[in-house]
């Protein structure tokens, strides 16, 4: 069979794929996300939103309803080394292989391994929270999610010994639930999964390997004050450079088939000062959403430089790549032959380059928009990436990304006041993360310092009335923030060598505290006892 055989599920065909491989896709462990209003499926070997071995779509929004918004998705990144060789992993549909394993890593992979790899952990708030009034109690037993949390690697196997993020009370490198210490997640609920691309080679992309660790994270929050997280999931990705080599020119990306109910018949948009990139119907009517169809949409949520770039779903050369330089320069917001986006028409072909595809306004009817190109819609494929970046060995570098889906619940917008619903969510998104203090370095202790060498700890924590920093390094400010994302303000007494924070007043709960000082900052979650 041809190296790679397209999606064509939504043109009410099936999805080929070789047997022996798919016998081996039901052994990969599953879980769902089901936070608010959505339920969304993740495997562990890092497939979202769908079921390889029924081919069956993962992303259920609302929940209950049996209406999907999205069909698949995955990760996609590549980078060159120092002799100019192409690194890449990305995954589809699994046409003709894999890319990713579950587990970091390894020189060797034995039964243990995949026992111990072979899954995802779900845990919630409400778990750690719990952990963190019992632990100290006689005969408390931890849930298991939390005893078995992947903090550490097995060395003896080449693992690394720092994987999946934890609060350390101690701050003595290591993990140890028992004596108090917690698995640091996002939101009120997150499944945690743990990929590498080395294990074998690459049957997907045909690329060389990059030698990656991948932990992801999809998380949300539990929160009916607002529509915005009511119908969001987040997404953290961590790669972790565990190769000998550099890569320059690294690119990484969320591709994404999203589907409205009936595939075929949607259309996609952007828009740059959100870094949103969408998906809405091409007509007033859906077959399986009805009237008033939602828009669904990626908020990218890094601050570096980012792309848009949508393919056709068959062999031209806007379509399904087959091969690892043609996955890259869609990474790049090129097309397989590397010619690059441009203004206008199908993106190809044009004049003017662009890093974005169909920038203009389909509500106000202005500017380049998909509806030229596909008049009653299409399958739309997409990617959002970021890069590049240099990645030197141990380097790290984190994806962030918010999967939104707006729909007027009162029945008062049409598809196109969905879209500005859409945007209006994305702007909340944006402002909701960034006020997290989140940093891509977040390890063992939860902290971020960037600048230069700052010898800190927090505590007590969890906390009752009172919490406390002691710095080697002067501090400026610091702010509190509760779960919404809300500043928090709160009394503070500052003395040489630490400052100390009234928490008098605060509800029991998960805080954030983020602190800047000369050329440093950082930030760590809190908990405030009842």
């Amino acid at each position: 069979m041809n190296k790679l055989t397209y999606n064509v599920h939504g043109l009410g065909l099936i999805l080929l794929c070789w047997f022996p491989f798919c016998a081996a896709l039901g052994q990969y462990g599953s879980d769902s996300l089901v936070v608010n209003n959505i339920n969304a499926l993740v495997r562990s070997d890092g497939a979202l939103f769908w079921d390889p071995g029924t081919y069956a779509p993962g992303f259920e929004v609302p929940v209950g309803s049996g209406q999907h918004s999205m069909f698949a998705a995955n990760l996609w990144v590549g980078g060159r080394d120092a002799a100019g060789s192409l690194h890449l992993a990305a995954q589809m549909y699994y046409q003709a292989g894999t890319d990713y394993w579950p587990g970091p890593v390894a020189n060797t992979y034995p039964g243990s391994y995949d026992t111990r790899y072979n899954r995802l952990w779900k845990l919630s708030r409400q778990q750690i929270e719990t952990h963190l009034t019992q632990w100290q109690l006689p005969g408390y037993v931890p849930p298991a999610v939390i005893l078995d949390w992947p903090a550490h690697g097995d060395t003896t196997r080449g693992e690394a010994y720092d994987l999946a993020p934890f609060i350390d009370q101690d701050a003595d490198g290591h993990y140890e639930p028992l004596g108090g210490d917690y698995p640091a997640i996002r939101g009120d609920q997150a499944v945690v999964f743990i990929l590498n691309d080395q294990r074998a080679a690459h049957s997907a992309s045909a690329g060389e390997p990059l030698g990656l660790d991948i932990i992801g994270m999809l998380y949300g929050f539990q929160d009916e004050s607002s529509a915005a997280l009511q119908h969001t999931v987040f997404l953290h990705y961590t790669l972790i450079n565990r190769s000998a080599h550099t890569y320059d020119s690294l690119r990484a990306g969320f591709w994404h088939d999203t589907e409205l109910g009936q595939g075929g018949d949607d259309l996609a948009g952007c828009d740059t000062a959100l870094y949103l990139g969408y998906v809405y119907n091409a007509g007033e009517t859906d077959n399986v959403y009805g009237a008033s169809p939602p828009a669904q949409g990626t908020v990218w949520l890094g601050e570096d430089d980012w792309r848009y770039i949508t393919h056709q779903n068959n062999f031209s050369l806007t379509g399904v790549p087959q091969f690892a330089t043609e996955y890259y320069t869609y990474l790049d917001a090129r097309w397989k032959d590397g010619s690059p986006v441009t203004r206008g028409g199908s993106g190809y072909g044009g004049i003017t380059p662009v890093q974005y595809i169909y920038s203009g306004d389909p509500v106000a009817d202005t500017g380049w928009t998909a509806r030229q190109a596909f008049p009653s819609g299409t399958d739309v494929l997409s990617v959002l990436a970021g890069g590049p970046y240099t990645l030197a060995p141990g380097d790290r570098v984190c994806l962030d990304m918010a999967l939104a889906f707006a729909r007027d619940s009162a029945g008062g917008a049409d598809r196109l006041g969905n879209i500005s619903l859409l945007r209006q969510y994305a702007a909340t998104l944006r402002a909701f993360y960034q006020a997290q203090g989140y940093a891509c370095d977040d390890q063992a202790t939860g902290i971020s310092s960037p600048g230069p060498a700052l010898q800190q700890k927090i505590f007590p924590n969890p906390a009752r009335e009172i919490l406390c920093i002691t710095t080697s390094l002067p501090l400026v400010s610091v702010t509190i923030w509760n779960s919404l994302g809300q500043p928090i303000p709160v009394a503070a007494h500052q003395e040489p060598g630490r400052i100390c924070l009234d928490l008098n007043g605060l509800t029991p709960g998960h805080y954030w505290i983020r602190y800047t000082g000369q050329d440093t900052e950082g930030s760590a979650g809190f908990v405030v006892w009842p």
